[in-house]
């Protein structure tokens, strides 16, 4: 960002502006007193040939402007070009999915998007897949299957990550009693099938599975996995993972695995009762933030370990009703990002809030994604890229221009 300056020796502060037609805001210096409405700022800025300084510990880079100096034209264009206001981009990424995406940043750039692979909630055999982007999200191209169905079942829950020497992994639960493709099952027959575990050493082509995850003892044996597998301060990896048992048990565990995603152990109780879907983040103290699906309205709850997952205390709810379940994303700015499904009457689609102090407060909510017409989708995961862009997935019913369910993507700036 460039920000306005109190300088010294008769300098005035200056900013670089765009036009919505892309024009320089002026052919000189800038003044406050020149600045119209329709001028928005762009991007971060780079030092033109002036008087610069850069504040320390920040990552602004402050412009001073001499009031006889004038920049010839030419250099604000550059500057322009080279950072553009970014114009959000989305797509259709992958075709007739329900998918309930989860992205996973792997060490060579490439996305992995591990989805269901159906265009129905559950209501009939499928699998796992994983697809994959080496294009910064923009095309999609499917990679393999970490999690295949058995005869009248369906692989569909799912959480995943990035585990130690490029491993990826998946968690995956799914149902029993289901029918062939295309033949719909009853939502309330069958049970929560045994939870999976498995990696791939090959970034996604081929892939290993066990089923050794077990409920904590004492609870109902249905759990289900949801959001991101992180790496805890201490080496271990760990995830949440929800138990299933209506209308008597609704838990969300903290599970750890020392041995790289080959096995999983209970540590912690985040809460039970009223929360199911939970994700979490690692913060830069190393403790873990996590935000959670309620019953009843369905808003988001976050909670908060200082003990790496052994103990937990409610931090407070973070959205309104009918508007989840999360993602929580480490920007490379230091910020998170909490992007969250959206379902409320009259506005279906994806929206986002930001943190500046790890998650101790957030900025007002925003709409990243409008589905117009859609009446269901959400479950949005994010990345970030090298140059800052975050990709979003997510799922969605219908749009305007394309009436089936699909994974959709949007690429697009927090700075916007």
């Amino acid at each position: 960002r460039v920000r306005w300056l109190q300088p010294q020796g008769g300098a005035v502060g200056a900013i670089l502006l765009v036009c919505a037609d892309g024009s320089n805001a002026a052919d000189g210096a800038i003044s406050r007193e020149t600045v119209a409405p329709k001028w928005k700022p762009v991007g971060s800025s780079h030092p033109l040939p002036t008087a610069t300084q850069t504040k320390p510990g920040k990552s602004e880079v402050e412009i001073l402007f001499h009031p006889d100096y004038v920049p010839p034209v030419t250099q604000l264009r550059t500057l322009n070009e080279r950072h553009p206001r970014m114009k959000p981009e989305r797509y259709v990424a992958v075709d007739n999915v329900c998918a309930w995406p989860n992205l996973t940043r792997m060490p060579d750039g490439t996305i992995i998007a591990s989805i269901f692979n159906q265009p129905t909630h559950g209501g009939w055999e499928g699998d796992v897949e994983c697809w994959a982007s080496t294009d910064q999200g923009r095309i999609w191209k499917l990679r393999g299957m970490p999690a295949p169905h058995e005869p009248t079942t369906n692989r569909m829950n799912v959480a995943a990550g990035l585990g130690h020497n490029g491993r990826l992994l998946v968690l995956a639960s799914g149902w029993s009693n289901r029918n062939p493709v295309g033949q719909a099952s009853s939502p309330h027959e069958g049970v929560v099938i045994p939870l999976w575990s498995c990696r791939s050493d090959d970034d996604g082509k081929t892939w290993a599975h066990a089923g050794n995850i077990l409920a904590p003892a004492g609870k109902a044996h249905s759990i289900i996995p949801f959001g991101d597998i992180v790496t805890l301060s201490d080496g271990t990896l760990g995830a949440c993972i929800y138990s299933w048992a209506p209308p008597d048990e609704h838990n969300v565990y903290w599970y750890v695995s020392a041995d790289n995603g080959l096995t999983w152990s209970h540590r912690g109780t985040i809460q039970e009762g009223n929360i199911n879907e939970t994700t979490p983040l690692v913060l830069k103290d190393g403790s873990l933030l996590v935000a959670a699906r309620t019953l009843g309205d369905q808003h988001l709850e976050l909670f908060h370990s200082s003990d790496r997952g052994a103990t937990w205390k409610p931090a407070g709810p973070v959205t309104l009703g009918f508007q989840h379940p999360a993602h929580l994303l480490m920007l490379k700015d230091g910020r998170i990002l909490l992007s969250y499904g959206l379902r409320n009457k009259g506005l279906y689609g994806v929206g986002a809030r930001i943190s500046t102090d790890q998650g101790q407060t957030w900025q007002p909510p925003r709409v990243v994604v409008d589905f117009e017409i859609a009446t269901d989708g959400g479950y949005p995961a994010s990345v970030q890229l090298d140059d800052g862009v975050i990709v979003t997935a997510y799922y969605c019913s219908a749009v305007p221009s394309h009436h089936r369910y699909h994974m959709g993507v949007i690429r697009w700036s927090a700075d916007d």
